[in-house]
């Protein structure tokens, strides 16, 4: 997965989402834990309003407290938790919160699992 720090550019953020091939990019605190996510979707939105991909922070456009699954979760948990909320990634976090990685729905159906 994907992940930049809090003060990291729009640009280096899509930067890292492509160097990764990801649905998202994670944004971690100074402690690691996650702060935020920036999404393909957020990325087009940002763009259409004609953003300054270079001068902006992900600070600007991150969601924050973004739904997110413990690394202890089942697989089956994690597609559950993505098809009630309408969204195609998770980031997976530990039981302090800090990032481990991120899971996308796309991974999950690849691997033969279906709801």
């Amino acid at each position: 997965n994907g992940v930049v720090g809090p003060k990291a550019t729009l640009h280096e953020a899509i930067v890292e989402m492509s160097r990764k091939q990801s649905e998202m990019v994670c944004i971690a605190a100074e402690d690691g834990k996650l702060a935020g996510i920036i999404t393909d979707g957020d990325l087009r939105r940002a763009l259409s309003r004609r953003a300054d991909i270079y001068g902006m922070t992900v600070k600007e456009i991150m969601t924050v407290n973004p739904f997110a699954i413990d690394s202890t979760a089942m697989a089956v948990q994690a597609l559950q938790r993505m098809k009630e909320n309408r969204i195609s990634c998770l980031p997976v976090v530990d039981t302090e919160g800090r990032i481990c990685g991120s899971i996308a729905m796309t991974q999950l159906v690849h691997a033969g699992l279906v709801l």
